[in-house]
């Protein structure tokens, strides 16, 4: 069995039909003549504006026993919904007085999605507040253009969480303006850097 290896590449979220595709399929179609990608293909399945759409990540053999996936900056792995909604999510809830349960009622609204829920904004706070601790250099370098939003205090936390949450702002302050070019090329930029996904 051969081990999969994921390349990373910033594409942009285009649909055709139900489909999405990793590289758009002219260029796909050019690749396979050339040989440079494999018949075969990763599909998973992606909810977004009350709809699911069928991903399609290309798969090429660089050498024997060596597979690569083609996967897109704005698929996260093992979650439903793409990488700039739960982005959103987080900066919503970090940025303003609002409940979870309310920013995910927002985010259902406003990314056309049947369930979303608080408790996937905690788990994603969660980790996001853990990837601050773990990569301020990466933080740093990511931050470098964005404004700088001050985190709304809540009672219950401290003062070493709304310093995480201060830097995880200006880390994701562009999402709430320019949401899926900007969330995509954070995870992008964070998987660069790092080499993990940005949640």
């Amino acid at each position: 069995m051969s081990k999969l290896i994921i390349t990373l590449t910033n594409t942009e979220f285009n649909t055709h039909g139900n489909e999405i595709y990793t590289i758009k399929p002219e260029e796909l179609e050019l690749l396979r003549r050339a040989g440079a990608i494999s018949k075969k293909s990763k599909r998973y399945t992606l909810t977004f504006n009350y709809r699911d759409f069928q991903l399609h990540c290309p798969l090429f053999e660089f050498r024997p026993g060596k597979t690569a996936v083609i996967w897109p900056s704005f698929k996260l792995p093992r979650r439903p919904y793409p990488c700039f909604i739960y982005l959103y999510a987080v900066t919503r809830y970090l940025s303003t007085k609002m409940s979870m349960r309310l920013v995910a009622e927002e985010v259902r609204k406003k990314f056309g999605l049947e369930t979303f829920s608080h408790s996937s904004i905690a788990r994603a706070l969660k980790k996001f507040l853990q990837k601050v601790s773990d990569h301020q250099e990466c933080i740093m370098i990511m931050t470098q253009k964005s404004n700088e939003i001050e985190p709304v205090r809540r009672k219950n936390q401290d003062d070493s969480f709304h310093q995480k949450a201060r830097a995880l702002l200006k880390m994701l302050s562009p999402v709430l303006t320019q949401t899926i070019i900007s969330g995509c090329l954070l995870a992008y930029l964070f998987y660069n850097l790092t080499a993990q996904f940005i949640l």
